[in-house]
């Protein structure tokens, strides 16, 4: 919360007062006791074993090799890796084989730019998950069709690819979902010319101030941006949130040591990017991480409401930044590995807001600062309803209430209902329209009133530890629009101000508030970063290279926990090296040069042929 300025550009900075969390760098797991032989964390000279036996699996007791397949192996840090899968259900194993379209049948997409990588991985994970893809999956991959050039055309080739194999195992209306995304119309979208409204776009494409909307019927239309809209703290300044590793602790396996392990539980997401950045070849100086998470995002004497609230609306409206910071997997191993580092699923969506702060403000386009009901109406209907964007606006600030506060949230979802309204009300509204000195629309001939009800669904902050689903709350805004003989709307009132105006014959009074301002996502910097392309503004600012690294090498590089147990699993039961390369795309990245070099180069060969990017970090402006 804050105090209300008057500079637009700081208007859209504010930070939420929603649910800060409280640091916590803890590892709460204890000690299982009671066992005849030592027991501790798995070292690099260890088997890596497996809780899938020949006969049946060995869960309850000890695996093959020397991990452990029972429920004391997680506070030993000594578990097979495959024993969440296996034991748990929390991954299957991998299928022995998979009617997947190949990395080199889709012109070589996985190797082809950061979201090409993503893309791919996502792919092949929904199929090794379940042996299909669903609508969610589908979303997940349809969102990277988005791009600097208004379609990322390799991802487009992609999926028509797997669009038109006959092989592969859809399931509901997942296919005719993708096609609808190719076709550039997902029925989650409206389109901007329906039976219940028609928009007119004015040529200012960056304002509702030269558009024109229509209400040509009565009727009720629901639509989606399609994001999930992670959910997370707002990274309060006062506890310095960024300081501290949160969410899920770093999975203990055989490839790596105890002592890394404990290394990887106790230090904090910062030292864990730092040390990713020199490993992919990021020269970050004294400004890297840990010195934005000590210096930039900490300091004890800031006000109680300062954080980063509008950074996260902003990741939060890109279903590309929801598909790989909200990583699936078992509870308490959420989170991906990237070059021997572990990062968090919570840390994901912290880190977000970390490198967006400054950037995405600049990456946000300011539509309104002063809202009124059309102003909202057309909002909604092309940034919500229609091209996915998903909008910015100040959700909980009253300035009728005297509030002063202003809270960053994200639109993701609305439902639309146009209603006519009784003969008496009409005249009513009409009347007080016509004597309202601030209505400077005027009364048309022939005028008419319509009720408009608009119910939107906004992402809300849990805490800094959140690793759940997304926390979705909602707003609803009653406004009765004059209209012309053609369904033009002109002057709008809100339900409650009528009521107030005394307004007799009203079928609905009451409404939330409008939101102080609006404002939508470029994605310029988002899409420079998945494609690995030039881009002045990430040239040009201090965060660039930091938000380059974190968005296109640790989100679109990064690997899954759930991929990695089954990749080791599957290394484990002996499968070949083509196989393992062609099932797990880039796993190499999860793994430091070091790691892998030890233990899998003797029987897999160099890490380049699984996708390893050590060292190539390139920034190109």
């Amino acid at each position: 919360m804050t105090t209300r300025h008057l500079s637009l550009l700081a208007a859209l900075a504010l930070a939420s007062a929603a649910c800060g969390g409280s640091p916590d760098a803890t590892d709460t797991s204890t000690e299982p006791a009671g066992e005849e032989a030592p027991r501790g964390p798995l070292g690099k000279a260890d088997a890596a074993g497996s809780c899938a036996g020949t006969t049946g699996n060995l869960c309850g007791g000890k695996g093959s090799g020397s991990c452990y397949c029972d429920d004391a192996c997680k506070g030993y840090g000594d578990c097979c890796a495959d024993y969440e899968p296996v034991c748990k259900g929390g991954a299957p194993p991998s299928p022995g084989s998979i009617a997947a379209v190949s990395c080199a049948e889709a012109g070589g997409i996985c190797n082809a730019s950061p979201a090409g990588a993503a893309v791919y991985r996502i792919y092949r994970e929904a199929l090794r998950a379940d042996g299909k893809l669903d609508e969610t999956d589908v979303v997940r991959l349809g969102a990277f069709l988005r791009g600097s050039g208004g379609r990322n055309a390799s991802v487009a080739a992609f999926l028509a690819k797997i669009l038109a194999t006959s092989s592969t195992p859809f399931a509901g209306d997942a296919k005719a979902l993708l096609q609808a995304y190719l076709d550039g119309n997902p029925h989650h979208w409206v389109p901007l010319e329906n039976p219940v409204y028609r928009v007119q776009l004015g040529t200012q494409a960056n304002s509702v101030l030269d558009d024109v909307i229509y209400l040509v019927g009565d009727g009720s239309l629901s639509a989606s941006t399609g994001s999930t809209s992670h959910s997370r703290g707002y990274a309060k300044k006062a506890s310095g949130i960024l300081r501290f590793p949160h969410g899920s602790k770093a999975p203990a396996y055989p490839s790596s040591s105890g002592e890394e392990t404990q290394r990887l539980r106790s230090q904090s997401p910062s030292l864990a990017l730092d040390t990713a950045a020199s490993t992919a070849g990021l020269s970050l100086g004294a400004f890297g991480f840990v010195y934005r998470a000590e210096k930039r995002f900490y300091d004890p004497n800031a006000q109680y409401w300062e954080g980063l609230c509008h950074a996260w609306s902003y990741g939060a409206l890109d279903e590309r930044i929801n598909a790989l910071v909200d990583v699936p997997g078992p509870s308490s191993r959420r989170g991906v590995w990237i070059y021997g580092q572990w990062l968090s699923r919570a840390d994901l969506g912290n880190w977000m807001m970390g490198v967006s702060d400054q950037l995405s403000v600049a990456d946000t386009e300011l539509v309104d600062p002063f809202v009124t009901p059309r102003d909202i109406l057309l909002g909604v209907t092309q940034w919500v309803m229609t091209s996915g964007l998903g909008l910015r606006a100040d959700m909980f600030n009253d300035t009728e209430q005297g509030s002063s506060e202003v809270w960053n949230q994200p639109i993701v979802a609305a439902n639309l209902d146009v209603e006519s309204v009784p003969q008496p009300t009409v005249d009513a509204i009409l009347a007080h329209a016509r004597n309202d000195p601030k209505n400077g629309e005027g009364v048309p001939a022939s005028a008419g009133v319509k009720l408009v009800r608009i119910r939107v669904a906004w992402g809300a902050e849990v805490s800094d530890s959140h690793e759940g689903d997304p926390s979705l709350h909602t707003s609803d805004w009653n406004m009765y629009f004059v209209t012309g003989p053609d369904g033009k709307v002109g002057a709008g009132y809100m339900a409650h101000h009528l009521r107030n105006a005394n307004v007799a014959g009203l079928p609905v009074t009451s409404s939330d508030a409008l939101p102080d301002y609006f404002a939508y996502p470029k994605n310029a910097i988002l899409d420079a970063a998945f494609e690995g392309a030039p881009n002045s503004l990430l040239r040009g600012a201090l965060d660039g290279g930091v938000f380059r690294f974190f968005v296109g090498t640790v989100l679109a590089y990064g690997v899954p926990d759930t991929m990695r147990a089954s990749f080791e699993a599957d290394f484990g039961a002996g499968v070949d090296a083509a196989t393992l390369a062609e099932r797990y795309p880039g796993i190499a990245n999860a793994y430091s040069p070091a790691q892998w070099e030890a233990t899998f180069a003797p029987k897999l060969g160099a890490a380049e042929a699984f996708g390893a990017q050590w060292g190539k970090f390139s920034n190109p402006g």
